[in-house]
């Protein structure tokens, strides 16, 4: 019976997605005060795959593969890969520092003490958009490399001199771009016509049925505040849409219950500035709501939220459905009043029981420490969906193929 090159590591996978959520909290959009971070994130990952908040730019999409592939070609081992990528992804600052293009570079201020490398927050984009084989998380490759090399030699070959089932020993996809000559010491974050060409194309073989994909195609970079707001959205399939009404809806509503915690934390200090600035803000929110009331109370009497395409398989816990369930009907049900959120005591209850379900005696509403720490605002931000970060990287790649079609009309 032939040897297979086995990839899995379960037990690995999981220590780096729990990683992954610890990081992620200190970052703008993921500070879940409310724990509604699987249905956001749920939301996020079938509109946007293999994207997250901590990008920055699409070129990383393809410096971390140029880095990995020449190490590879020099067959460093497994015992010295990660110590060999940390000093090439360091050097990488400094040549991107050097191009006069800043905006994004990972770890132009903590150079050499950088704790997340680039590798690391593009590894599973890599992997979702097919640019990197390798199934498994970073530190599996690491360990796993000296058996591919082993793996590489032995492999039966062709009259021609390829290997036998060659792909599968193939870590990054054979389209991959070559790396310019001078790669590292010198590097950009600007996208050949050719590269972000293959980016485009990479997004739509991987994923050709997300908003991602239908983006990739649009001839000219955008500036809007949330997808929805995107000149596309006419042209989305039904589906799209309608997910993206339910995204919409969702980020609407649920904002009010974010303002309402800032509120009452406001309230509990006490500091009369910031309990005027949230209660401003809540009335805006109640604004908005009211706008839209006849369209949003359709859309809690048909249910359908848990059922969109998004949700439907995505595992959010019953205490989360319920949280969201109970705050829907506070602010659009048959009895609610939404004017009058922020002096409803049903409303602050549902919030200070939701949040010490989430974090027990260290809830800011329950614990006077925590609160003193507390620095004016707790996750009160309308959820975009990975739309500000997702952005930038669209228009590197659509910027990048206007630098193509402008050189070729010139």
């Amino acid at each position: 019976m032939p040897s297979h090159f086995s990839w899995i590591d379960f037990s690995e996978e999981d220590r780096q997605k729990m990683m992954d959520v610890v990081r992620l909290f200190s970052e703008r959009e993921a500070r879940d005060e409310l724990g509604i971070g699987t249905v956001r994130d749920s939301f996020a990952e079938f509109f946007f795959p293999g994207t997250s908040t901590i990008q920055t730019r699409a070129k990383y999409f393809l410096l971390i593969p140029w880095i990995y592939r020449t190490l590879e070609e020099k067959r460093v081992p497994s015992a010295r890969i990660a110590a060999a990528a940390r000093r090439s992804e360091t050097r990488l600052i400094y040549a991107l520092l050097a191009s006069g293009d800043t905006e994004g570079v990972i770890g132009q201020e903590a150079k050499e003490g950088l704790q997340r490398l680039p590798s690391a927050i593009y590894w599973n984009g890599l992997r979702s958009w097919g640019i990197l084989r390798y199934p498994g998380w970073r530190d599996q490759y690491h360990r796993e490399l000296d058996s591919l090399y082993r793996r590489r030699r032995s492999a039966l070959k062709t009259d021609d001199e390829e290997p036998v089932d060659g792909n599968l020993l193939d870590t990054w996809h054979p389209g991959l771009p070559e790396a310019p000559r001078d790669f590292p010491q010198t590097a950009s974050l600007e996208l050949t016509p050719t590269e972000a060409q293959y980016l485009q194309e990479r997004i739509m073989t991987s994923h050709p049925d997300s908003m991602l994909a239908r983006l990739a195609l649009w001839p000219e970079p955008s500036d809007c505040d949330f997808p929805w707001e995107h000149p596309i959205v006419p042209s989305l399939t039904q589906a799209l849409q309608t997910v993206l009404d339910h995204a919409c809806n969702f980020s609407e509503t649920i904002f009010g219950a974010a303002l309402l915690y800032n509120l009452l934390l406001a309230r509990a200090l006490p500091n009369e500035e910031l309990v005027s600035r949230y209660e401003s803000l809540i009335g805006g929110w109640v604004a908005l709501i009211e706008s839209r009331e006849d369209e949003l109370r359709r859309w809690f009497d048909e249910g359908g939220l848990w059922n969109c395409l998004a949700l439907r398989q995505a595992r959010i816990p019953p205490k989360t459905r319920s949280f969201v369930d109970g705050w829907l009907s506070l602010i659009l049900g048959e009895r609610a009043k939404v004017v009058s959120i922020a002096s409803d005591q049903a409303a602050a209850s549902l919030i200070r029981m939701r949040e010490y379900m989430l974090k027990g005696n260290r809830a800011r509403l329950h614990n006077r420490r925590a609160l003193e720490r507390w620095r004016g605002n707790a996750g009160a931000f309308r959820l975009d969906y990975r739309w500000s970060t997702v952005q930038t990287i669209l228009n590197d790649i659509i910027t990048g193929l206007l630098g193509g079609i402008c050189s070729a009309q010139a």
